[in-house]
């Protein structure tokens, strides 16, 4: 009978010296650890270059499916993964201390797959070189039933700033947009809209007390456009106030989403930033109606770091590079550097 895997989030951060916010793992590391599959290599570091060891797989693995594969005396840290794993018929360590080659892990995995009675077919890993650490926190993150995402609400087009700080939230693996939108919502306590799939409103959120940018007004007003328009007055904030083309828009770390929120399925580490954009992205430098007003820098790995270290004392510092619409990147990394000392 196949176990029920049960994960318990621990609320403290995985915390390791070596790997940093913006590292490629960072995501993936963060969400592995919390879920209890990675431990480190002490002294607060991960080793997310070394590469990974038929036994440190086959530990990881174990973990997964729900295995307790902490030690008892007398035995090597690697025996109670691989006991589990040669009973299950998925593999039998010969070499613990080996480095796990792509094919070899494509191969433990399908093993296992065929165990766990999973649905769909096993990751498709391939290929004679080594894996490293960092690369199997990603292969193990993508395979866990519950991660974290990041979210914000922000309204710096009509210079309003966060409307909703940078969230971090739990969500199902197969969670679209459309459903984490919904559940961050509700942990907010906003009143919204989605008529068809899309955010169309949100209420009891806005005082009209926001003022458009200069650059933004003039840029508008240069192009020709439209000409801009009232906010609702009903402390609500949706398509048509201020401008006809006006309305919400979302991007993931830091890239333009042209489709449907239900159509989205969401990865562990993903960064939403859903705006209020006055012509359809320029305002928000992205590409739109016409082409960006200015070059918005990447602040996806920031929005990550504010998130997970809530009481930094450089908190101050990144929120406010973050509120500056105009900040350049080299500002957002220094921020992030702080953030990860």
């Amino acid at each position: 009978m196949r176990k029920i895997l049960v994960l318990l989030y621990v609320l403290v951060l995985a915390g390791f010296s070596d790997v940093a916010v913006d590292s490629p793992y960072a995501a993936a590391v963060d969400a592995a650890a919390e879920a209890g599959l990675f431990g480190g290599i002490g002294g607060g570091l991960f080793a997310p270059d070394e590469n990974m060891t038929h036994g440190m797989f086959i530990t990881v693995l174990a973990r997964l499916y729900g295995e307790d594969t902490r030690l008892d005396a007398g035995y090597a840290w690697h025996e109670p993964g691989a006991n589990w794993a040669r009973q299950a018929g998925i593999a039998d360590i010969g070499q613990p201390y080996a480095e796990i080659t792509r094919d070899e892990m494509g191969a433990i995995l399908a093993a296992y797959w065929d165990f766990a009675g999973l649905s769909g077919y096993a990751p498709e890993i391939s290929g004679d070189d080594f894996v490293s650490r960092g690369e199997a926190a990603q292969i193990f993150a993508a395979l866990l039933p519950n991660f974290y995402v990041y979210m914000t609400l922000e309204g710096f087009s009509i210079g309003h700033g966060f409307f909703i700080e940078p969230t971090r939230f739990s969500i199902p693996a197969g969670t679209s947009v459309y459903t984490a939108t919904r559940l961050f919502f509700a942990q907010n306590n906003i009143e919204y809209d989605m008529p068809g799939g899309f955010l169309g409103r949100i209420y009891n959120i806005y005082d009209n007390s926001g003022v458009i940018p200069d650059f933004i007004a003039s840029e508008i007003y240069a192009e020709g456009f439209i000409d801009l328009l009232p906010g609702s007055g009903d402390n609500s904030l949706g398509m048509g106030d201020y401008a006809s083309w006006a309305g919400w828009m979302y991007r993931i770390n830091h890239a333009d989403c042209p489709y449907g929120m239900a159509s989205r399925i969401l990865a562990a580490g993903d960064v939403v930033r859903w705006q209020f954009s006055l012509v359809a992205g320029p305002d928000l430098g992205v590409y739109g109606w016409s082409a960006p007003f200015f070059t918005q820098s990447d602040r996806t790995a920031l929005i990550r770091a504010i998130s997970r270290t809530p009481g930094h004392n450089a908190r101050n510092t990144a929120m406010a590079a973050l509120n500056d619409i105009l900040s350049p990147q080299i500002e957002i990394d220094a921020a992030i550097r702080q953030l990860n000392q």
